[in-house]
Formats: structure tokens, sequence, C-alpha cells
């Protein structure tokens, strides 16, 4: 599963011949007997999210492997996990509540999106005035 997982992260990072603003690494996860690719999007208007979800899942089906799950670590702005959703969705996205945005981005990311994830969400809970970002 590690060697999987160091190819994938290989091929989807920039400085691997993959996609600009991304950076990733294969690891394993003694604890949880699994590998990952962890990455970092270091501008998703660069290298939209869905995109690099995209790449991952057809980078493992040579290898017969799957994407078992995402997760997000620290916050993400509104507008890449909205965009995200609109890929998925498309006209569709512009009728739904932020809850619906958050889980059909979760979907197509394999994340369980919660508001307290979202950056423009949190600052704005933290300066009481909305903030977009």
């Amino acid at each position: 599963p590690l060697n999987v997982a160091v190819r994938v992260a290989e091929r989807v990072r920039f400085s691997g011949g993959g996609l600009k603003c991304v950076k990733a690494l294969g690891l394993f996860l003694e604890r949880e007997n699994r590998a990952q690719v962890s990455m970092n999007l270091t501008d998703f208007t660069c290298t939209r999210v869905h995109t690099v979800a995209e790449l991952v899942k057809a980078e493992l089906k040579p290898f017969g492997a799957e994407a078992e799950r995402g997760e997000l670590i620290g916050l993400a702005p509104y507008a890449a996990i909205y965009d995200a959703a609109e890929y998925l969705l498309m006209e569709q996205c512009r009728t739904l509540s932020v809850e619906d945005v958050l889980d059909a981005a979760g979907r197509e990311l394999f994340l369980e999106l919660e508001r307290g994830q979202i950056l423009d969400f949190a600052l704005s809970d933290a300066f009481g005035r909305e903030i977009k970002i």
C-alpha cells in the first residue's frame, strides 16, 4: 500500500510533473494500518480541489486501489468547496443551502465537511460579521 501512495503522490505533485500548486507525499499510518496520499494545495484558484481528487482517483485505478476517504486538516475557503460542488452539480448548485453545498462537495472529495472547517465561516463567527474570502 505504501508504494502505491508514494507513486500516486509523485504523479500528482507539481515537482513530479503533476498539478501546479500541489504538494504531495505518500505516507503509511501504522496505527490505522493504511497508506495515504497527503496533499497541500497552495492555491485553489491555480488547481481546483476537485481536479486533484479526480486525478488521485485516476492514478489509483491502475493499481487496483480506490480512495477510501479524505480528510481536511485546517480550514478551507468556501469558494474552494463551492467550486467542487458546482463541478458536481453545475447550475443546480446556485439554489442550494450552505449545508447542501458542503454535502455535495464532501461526496465529490470523500470528506465530511462542516461549517466550522470553512475559513469564511470560522472568521465570520470569530469577528461577529460576515467575511468572505
